[in-house]
């Protein structure tokens, strides 16, 4: 049995991170991605939309967290 370990992404909400974020999920791989609680998933579903037709698919398999990377206490 293979295991298929969990991809952590952070900056998954900017321009370059959206994009990887679509790569990863393409690939089949298991996608936990960081956000500020005020991040708003909009770009990253315009930033989708581009690539085709399964894009809302693809986006809701992303196990999205809401984390601020300057609080340590939330990074563990």
């Amino acid at each position: 049995m293979y295991f298929r370990p969990m991809v952590l992404l952070t900056g998954a909400t900017g321009l370059v991170g959206s994009h990887l974020l679509y790569a990863l999920l393409l690939r089949g791989e298991n996608v936990r991605a960081t956000k500020r609680p005020s991040s708003k998933l909009n770009d990253v579903a315009l930033a989708f939309s581009f690539y085709g037709e399964n894009a809302q698919k693809l986006l809701d398999k992303v196990d999205w967290i809401d984390v601020d990377l300057l609080n340590p206490a939330e990074v563990d």
